[in-house]
Formats: C-alpha cells, sequence, structure tokens
C-alpha cells in the first residue's frame, strides 16, 4: 500500500464568472534510495541522502533518491500548472543540522566560506543512462529504470555509473550534476526544503516534513514537468550534500511508505504519521460573462 492516495478538490464557484484553481494530490507511484550499497532497493520503506564530497570511487553526492508521482488525474485536464510541491516527512535524524538556502560550490571546497550552519536537502530532475529510456511503474516493453533496477551495469563502480542521476537540465540538456563539485561547476536547484518548525541552524526533528516549491519560473523546470506529464509519470530527485563519514549529523533520512517501519521500530500502517506525496495546483482560465 502506498503511504500516498489521490485526490482531488474540485473547483468551486465563486461567482457566475469565476471559479478557484484545483488543487491535485499526487500518489507515489516510484520510489527508490539510488545508493551503490542498497541491499533492498524499491522495497525500503525510508531513504537517505547524504554527499561523499571529493572520495575517490564515489560521487559527490551519493545516497540520492529518486521519487515519481501518478499525473494520471493532470493528463485529463487541459488547465496550467500553477505550484507543484514535493511534500517528504522525515523518519529519523542524526543531529542533521536545517539549511534552507542554498549553498555555493566555493563552500564545499572550503567549508570556511560557508556563512551558515548545515548543508539543504534540494530537489531536482531526474535523466537516465545506460541504454535506458526512462524510468517505469511497470513492466513494459523497451529498456526502462524499474524500483527494483540495478544501481548501473558496471558492478563495482560507482563514481558516474548510476543508470538514474539527477540533473539540473541546465540550458535544456540532461547533464549529470552527482559530481558537480570535483568537476567544479554551479548547480541551480529546483527546490530547496523548508521546515516551517525548526529555525535556520538548529537540529531538524522527527517527523518534520520538508516542503519542497518547484521553481516553475524556470524554463527547464516548466519544460521537464510538463514533458513528463504527458509520459503519465513526473519523476523527482531528491539530494543532499551532507558529508557522511560515520558522523552524527550526516544522515537525512526520508519517509516513504507506511509498511515495515516507523521510526526505527517495526510497525504495521496504523502507525504510519509521515507522508511523501506532491501537491499540484492548477490554475482555471477565467470565463468572463
Amino acid at each position: 500500500m502506498r503511504l500516498a492516495s489521490l485526490f482531488l478538490v474540485v473547483a468551486a464557484m465563486l461567482t457566475a464568472s469565476m471559479v478557484r484553481a484545483e488543487e491535485v494530490s499526487l500518489p507515489v507511484g516510484f520510489d527508490r534510495w539510488v545508493y551503490p550499497f542498497s541491499a533492498t532497493p524499491g522495497i525500503r520503506a525510508t531513504g537517505s541522502v547524504f554527499g561523499s564530497i571529493l572520495e575517490p570511487g564515489f560521487d559527490d553526492r551519493d545516497a540520492q533518491l529518486v521519487l515519481g508521482f501518478d499525473v494520471a488525474a493532470l493528463q485529463e485536464s487541459s488547465q496550467p500548472i500553477e505550484s507543484l510541491t514535493v511534500l517528504l516527512t522525515m523518519a529519523d535524524v542524526e543531529g542533521v543540522i536545517y539549511d534552507p538556502t542554498s549553498d555555493a560550490l566555493a563552500t564545499y571546497l572550503d567549508e570556511a566560506t560557508d556563512t551558515d550552519a548545515g548543508r539543504p536537502v534540494e530537489l531536482y530532475g531526474v535523466a537516465v543512462r545506460n541504454g535506458l529510456e526512462g524510468l517505469a511503474l511497470s513492466i513494459r516493453s523497451g529498456d526502462y529504470f524499474y524500483e527494483t533496477s540495478s544501481f548501473s551495469n558496471r558492478p563495482g563502480q560507482f563514481e558516474n555509473t548510476r543508470s538514474v542521476f539527477v540533473s539540473d537540465y541546465a540550458n535544456g540538456e540532461a547533464r549529470d550534476i552527482s559530481n558537480n563539485v570535483r568537476r567544479s561547476f554551479e548547480v541551480q536547484p529546483w527546490a530547496v526544503g523548508q521546515l516551517d518548525d525548526v529555525a535556520a541552524g538548529t537540529v531538524v526533528s522527527a517527523n518534520s516534513t520538508f516542503e519542497f516549491a518547484s521553481d516553475l519560473s524556470q524554463a527547464n523546470v516548466r519544460n521537464y514537468v510538463n514533458a513528463a506529464i504527458d509520459t503519465g509519470l513526473v519523476p523527482g530527485h531528491i539530494i543532499s550534500a551532507q558529508c557522511c563519514s560515520g558522523r552524527s549529523g550526516c544522515l537525512s533520512v526520508i519517509l516513504l511508505r507506511c509498511r515495515w517501519y516507523q521510526f526505527g521500530r517495526h510497525g504495521d500502517a496504523r502507525n504510519c504519521v509521515g507522508q511523501c506525496v506532491c501537491q499540484v495546483t492548477l490554475t482555471p482560465t477565467l470565463a468572463y460573462g
């Protein structure tokens, strides 16, 4: 059973000539922790995001999280998208410091230049390689990446080999930003996770829900979302470059599914309090008369 479910708030009539926007909550159709040493790909209850900055043999943005949302409800509407927001609840934390702002490349090369504590959790687009055509919810003809697919087609090689990778689609190109630090180029997040119950620079609480409001003013983001709707699945990539070396404070653990896991304890769906959902607001065309 997926944690998020589809619901539609039907537009209400304000006057004879105006209607409210529709808000659609998209169900999670695909969730995958993209990490070389994941022994249970596609069936985990949680996914952590962290970095291995400049660590030989691994990507700078080492543990990544891919989410896909079923957009069947959007395909039935001709209304333009006004906003797209992803909500993710923290399942567990180990002293993670909340940083609500993106960090420049220079701060990863010299942490002394970082003027605020912590590292952000960011949302980007998804791309594939190694001969794959895209992501898929169920088996279909062609070569696709599924929740249970292998990390890459080169076993034992983890740097720059992952079949599904994070991209900001700068200039419309699906470039891999997993190693932007060692390759020395800036990236532009599509959204930075925001919390309304934790102050910047303080420790994130379990149960806190990150809100990622996609910047649809960026042409690359808007084009990606519109193209994804045509395919029936909007995939998003959640990453953070927090350094992980066994120290407390390196893991952002995000609740993906209701079953099997509840804050470190086995449980069932009745104990689940987290969420993973994508909220989309559709702007109606106003009618005058």
